[in-house]
């Protein structure tokens, strides 16, 4: 079925594939790809399995056409970035890990384990309900091999080889004005979170490596990067410009298709 909003989808590059061609004409300049690189590897696909029942009743919750319905209707699915750790539990603590693993086998539940930040947009992830079971896929960068492999994986009805998962456990915040929210998900995956610290440390001195000529000047057409999930599928980069900023607010003039909601927004030197 067509696209209603990018009928081709031709404004989209798949993350494997996006390189310094695809940047700007005067912004092809490495420093400033990886930096995009290292927000892709904190963009995750966020699942929700139901929907929350205020939905129905909420009126704050927008833009929800913009999210992307699983196939029987009762799920969403769109687009997210791990921020952060909130909380880090060590061996004397009390509380057990909550992700899905450590809930399903209480007895065996992690003494060690985090809490992620991951940051989306309200209609994505309205409130607490669904928050608590969010399912966050990480590094999902490449189309499974076959077709009838793609249409489960992208659900997360099924696993792929080695896919990567953090589980939803609380709300944090939301502001429906804005269209945000923040939520943390739960994880004893002491690799991915060794992993998630490197790529924040080298996001922070690429940052301080950046040319200074991008940071200077108006933000008002500087270049604009989007990372998402598209239609629930893998990693996309879209290339666009900021075309005004109010109030601290900015618009945009980047690609987006249901799915996309949720994914971090890059811009230039900011």
């Amino acid at each position: 079925q067509p696209c209603p909003q990018n009928y081709d989808h031709t404004s989209f590059y798949p993350i494997k594939d996006f390189g310094i061609n695809d940047l700007p004409k005067d912004y092809k300049d490495e420093t400033l790809l990886e930096i995009i690189y290292a927000y892709a590897a904190l963009t995750v696909r966020v699942y929700l399995k139901n929907k929350s029942p205020s939905r129905a009743i909420d009126k704050s919750v927008r833009g929800e056409q913009y999210s992307e319905e699983d196939e029987d209707g009762e799920g969403n699915v769109g687009t997210g970035y791990i921020h952060s750790i909130f909380s880090e539990y060590k061996e004397n603590d009390k509380k057990r890990c909550q992700c899905i693993k450590c809930r399903d086998s209480p007895e065996k539940a992690s003494a060690v384990w985090w809490l992620l930040t991951v940051y989306s947009a309200h209609h994505v992830v309205c409130d607490d309900f669904e928050a608590k079971q969010a399912r966050c896929r990480l590094f999902y960068d490449e189309e499974p091999k076959s077709k009838s492999d793609s249409e489960d994986v992208a659900l997360g009805h099924r696993e792929s080889p080695q896919p990567v998962f953090i589980d939803g456990y609380k709300m944090i915040r939301y502001a429906s004005e804005d269209d945000r929210c923040r939520f943390v998900c739960a994880t004893c995956d002491s690799v991915l979170v060794q992993r998630l610290k490197s790529i924040w440390a080298n996001l922070e001195t690429l940052n301080k490596s950046l040319p200074k000529q991008y940071v200077k000047g108006k933000d008002v057409g500087k270049p604009c990067f989007i990372v998402s999930h598209p239609h629930r599928r893998a990693k996309h980069v879209t290339v666009g410009k900021v075309i005004s900023k109010e109030k601290g607010r900015y618009k945009y003039d980047n690609a987006t298709c249901k799915g996309s909601s949720g994914g971090p927004v890059y811009i230039v030197g900011k």
